[in-house]
């Protein structure tokens, strides 16, 4: 369930947040803060009035996208720092997330938009990305549906960066520039292979397809 094991009085979580135990940095978290700039860089310089234009995404406006991934950021962010708070926004957004009615109450927890809604995006995810460098990748963190690793939490906010992110450039006519950051968001979509079957109330096929890509620098 949503009470979970981010208690702040313990060891690990005090090492977590504040860095007690010097461990080499989470990559993860440096590539979602690559992720998250590379974005930023594109709306940095949208005009006001664009941050409500559609895009073919669902015809979400770039509003619509930012206020979904800020307000994800801040309740992954709230699973390491404010678990009480994580908890207590969880019980609202559980019953509208079976409705599939989440924006709603993304709308009402997150009220900037345009360039205000960009600096607290831009101010969050700096500081995500900075604090989360020293926690322990495997600390197990709560969630919405069952819990996950912290490199796991790190990996899929990139993930929902890159991937709500292209609405944004295709409505500007930009190119991403990619890099191997990409990596995580392959990983996870080979370690959440039988996950996705299920959750859709499909039968896990018995094999994996063979999976062989290769990265931007060249690596395969």
């Amino acid at each position: 369930g949503l009470e979970r094991r981010c208690d702040l009085r313990k060891p690990a979580a005090q090492a977590a947040i504040h860095g007690a135990r010097p461990r080499a940095k989470m990559q993860q978290a440096a590539d979602f803060l690559a992720e998250s700039d590379v974005l930023a860089a594109v709306l940095a310089t949208l005009p006001e009035a664009s941050w409500a234009r559609p895009t073919q995404f669902k015809g979400w406006s770039v509003n619509d996208i930012i206020v979904h991934l800020h307000f994800w950021n801040q309740m992954a962010h709230d699973t390491l720092t404010a678990p009480q708070r994580f908890q207590d926004m969880a019980k609202i957004m559980a019953p509208a997330v079976a409705a599939h009615a989440m924006r709603p109450v993304e709308n009402a927890a997150i009220t900037a938009r345009g360039r205000d809604l960009f600096a607290q995006w831009q101010g969050l995810y700096r500081q995500m990305a900075t604090q989360w460098a020293g926690v322990d990748p495997k600390l197990r963190l709560p969630w919405m549906g069952p819990d996950m690793s912290a490199r796991s939490s790190m990996t899929a906010r990139q993930m929902e960066t890159w991937a709500h992110g292209q609405a944004g450039f295709d409505l500007l006519g930009q190119t991403r520039p990619e890099g191997d950051r990409i990596r995580n968001i392959v990983v996870l979509g080979v370690n959440t292979f039988a996950w996705s079957h299920q959750v859709q109330g499909l039968p896990v096929p018995a094999h994996m397809p063979q999976l062989q890509l290769q990265a931007p620098s060249g690596a395969i």
